[in-house]
C-alpha cells in the first residue's frame, strides 16, 4: 500500500490496547418538554468474554458497530459479531485476531476497531490498529467486496512510521465519494513528543481492489474525518477541538481529486454558548450494593476520557455535526459532565448546538453523560447516544433525539434503553477504571429515517474473575424512529 508524504502546517493519552428499559433519564439542559421516543428494537451487541479461541480479555471494549441492509456488525476489542438486523440473532462471531489474520496481525495487540457502512456503494469499511507501543505498529484498513459483512474483504496494512520511532493509536474513520480517510494519534516508542497522521485514500481505487493515497502530518490530535452522507459531496470535512476554556475549534477541508488531494485549514472558530472544563481522569460516579459480591470500602469512579472529538463526525445536508464530552461548570472543579453536540457549516462557522445535561448532578447524585456519538437523517432529525453514570445507580446506555423542526439548541429528554445493573471496577492492575473509549450512532441505510446506536452498560458481576475482577461490561443496540 503506497502513500506519498505531504507535510502541511496546522495548529496544534494514550490508550493501552487492552426487553428495553426505556426509562426517562433526568432532564437535559436546553431541552423541550418531550421525552425522546422509545426504542423500537433492542438487543445485545457483544459481551465481556474472552476472544474466540483464546483466553484474552479486553478493557475497555471500544464500543463500536454499524448497520447494513439486513445485518448488524458489532466490532469490539475482543470479538467481531454479526447479527440478524431484525432479530438480533447471532450469525457469526470471530475474534479480532481472526478477522485481521490475513495481514499477520498479532491478535493480542489488535485494538481500537472502527466500522462504518457506506450506503452509496453498499460497502463496509473497517479499521483498527496493531502492535501498540512498538516499532512494529501498523494501521489496518479493510473494505468489504459486497454489502454482506460475512463475505470477503480486501485488507491492507499501513506502516505509520518507517522510521520506527512512533506508533499509531486511536484510528478515526470517515469517507466521502473521493476518499476513505483515516486519522491516527502518534506516540513515541521510547522518547519524544506526540504527533499525528491523516491518510486520504483513493476511494474509487479502493473499490477496484487497490489502495494508494496521501498522508498529511501536523493535523493535530484527534482530527476526526466525517462520515459523508451525500453521493455527490466532493469535499471531506475534519473538525478538530482546540480549547475547552475558550470553546475553540478548527475545520480542515480535504479537496481535489481522489488521487491528488490537498488539505486546508480554517481560521480558529468559537463555539457559541461559552466554554467548559476539559474532562480528565476517573470522575464518573456510581454506587454499589453488596450481594453475591461485596463492595469495596472506597468505590471506584469511571474514567470519562477527555473533551476531544473521539466519536464519529457526520456531514449531512451541507453541515457538519459532532459530539464531545464536556466538564461543567466551565473554569472550575467539575461537578458533572454533559454530552455536547455541535453543528457547523462548511466554512467552520457555528450554526447550532446544545447539551444533554443534568445541571443538578454532582459526585453523589444526578446524571453524568459521556462518550457521546451522533447521527443525522435525511430530515435533519438527530440522535445522540451516550453512556450515563450517577452516584445512586450504575453505568447505563441511553440516547436523546431532536427533530429537524425542534427549536435551535434543544434536545428532547433522554431515554435510558439499557440500565446498568451492578458496580463496575476493572483495571487489570492499572490505575484507570476505563470505559468507552467511544460509541457509534448511525442512520439506517435502508430508509434513511430511523437511527441505531450501540452503547456500553454495566452487567451483573459474575465469575470468572479476570485480572482480579468479577465486574462485567456489556454492549447493547437500540433502533429509534422519530415520532
Amino acid at each position: 500500500m503506497s502513500f506519498i508524504p505531504n507535510e502541511e502546517e496546522a495548529p496544534p493519552e494514550k490508550y493501552e490496547p487492552l426487553a428495553p428499559d426505556n426509562s426517562p433519564a433526568p432532564a437535559s439542559a436546553n431541552r423541550i418538554t418531550v421525552t425522546s421516543p422509545s426504542a423500537v428494537l433492542n438487543y445485545e451487541g457483544a459481551t465481556d468474554e474472552a476472544q474466540v479461541g483464546s483466553g484474552f480479555y479486553s478493557i475497555p471494549p471500544d464500543t463500536y458497530g454499524a448497520v447494513g441492509l439486513d445485518k448488524v456488525f458489532t466490532q469490539l476489542n475482543n470479538n467481531y459479531r454479526i447479527l440478524n438486523k431484525t432479530t438480533g440473532a447471532e450469525i457469526s462471531k470471530v475474534s479480532i485476531e481472526t478477522f485481521w489474520d490475513a495481514l499477520g496481525a498479532d491478535g493480542d495487540n489488535v485494538f481500537d476497531p472502527r466500522v462504518t457502512y457506506d450506503p452509496y456503494n453498499n460497502r463496509w469499511i473497517v479499521a483498527a490498529a496493531s502492535n501498540g507501543g512498538s516499532a512494529a505498529s501498523r494501521i489496518l484498513l479493510g473494505i468489504s467486496q459486497t454489502h454482506d459483512p460475512t463475505g470477503n474483504y480486501d485488507l491492507y496494512s499501513i506502516d505509520p512510521d518507517t522510521g520506527t520511532t512512533d506508533w499509531a493509536d486511536f484510528p478515526m474513520l470517515g469517507f466521502n465519494k473521493n476518499w476513505v480517510a483515516l486519522a491516527v494519534n502518534m506516540f513515541p516508542v521510547t522518547t519524544g513528543s506526540p504527533a499525528n497522521r491523516f491518510y486520504a485514500i483513493d476511494y474509487p481505487a479502493l473499490l477496484g481492489g487497490s489502495a494508494s493515497g496521501i498522508v498529511f502530518t501536523g493535523t493535530g490530535f484527534c482530527a476526526h474525518p466525517a462520515e459523508t452522507y451525500s453521493a455527490t459531496e466532493g469535499n471531506l470535512y475534519v473538525p478538530i477541538h482546540n480549547s475547552s476554556a475558550g470553546a475553540k475549534y478548527y475545520l480542515y477541508t480535504v479537496t481535489g481529486t481522489p488521487g491528488s488531494p490537498s488539505i486546508s485549514l480554517s481560521a480558529q472558530k468559537t463555539r457559541t454558548g461559552g466554554g467548559w472544563t476539559q474532562v480528565s481522569g476517573d470522575i464518573g460516579p456510581q454506587t454499589c450494593v453488596s450481594g453475591t459480591y461485596s463492595c469495596p470500602g472506597t468505590l471506584s469512579k469511571f474514567n470519562l476520557g477527555d473533551s476531544y472529538i473521539r466519536n464519529n463526525v457526520v456531514f449531512r445536508n451541507n453541515a457538519i455535526w459532532y459530539t464531545q464530552a464536556v466538564g461543567l461548570p466551565a473554569g472550575g472543579s467539575i461537578t458533572h459532565t454533559a454530552a455536547q453536540w455541535t453543528k457547523i457549516d462548511v466554512n467552520g462557522d457555528f450554526l447550532d448546538g446544545g447539551r444533554i445535561e443534568d445541571p443538578t448532578a454532582n459526585a453523589t447524585s444526578g446524571s453524568w453523560y459521556s462518550y457521546p456519538s451522533i447521527a443525522v437523517n435525511a430530515n435533519n432529525d438527530v440522535v445522540v447516544g451516550f453512556s450515563k453514570m450517577d452516584g445512586t445507580g450504575y453505568a447505563s446506555a441511553g440516547y436523546a433525539m431532536r427533530l429537524g423542526t425542534d427549536a435551535a439548541g434543544t434536545m428532547q429528554d433522554p431515554v435510558i434503553y439499557k440500565n446498568g445493573v451492578d458496580y463496575y471496577e476493572k483495571k487489570f492492575g492499572g490505575t484507570r477504571n476505563r470505559w468507552g473509549d467511544y460509541s457509534h450512532t448511525m442512520v439506517d441505510p435502508v430508509e434513511d429515517v430511523s437511527f441505531w446506536t450501540v452503547q456500553e452498560y454495566a452487567k451483573l458481576r459474575a465469575a470468572p474473575s479476570v485480572g482480579g475482577s468479577v465486574s462485567k461490561w456489556g454492549t447493547w443496540w437500540a433502533k429509534v424512529a422519530p415520532n
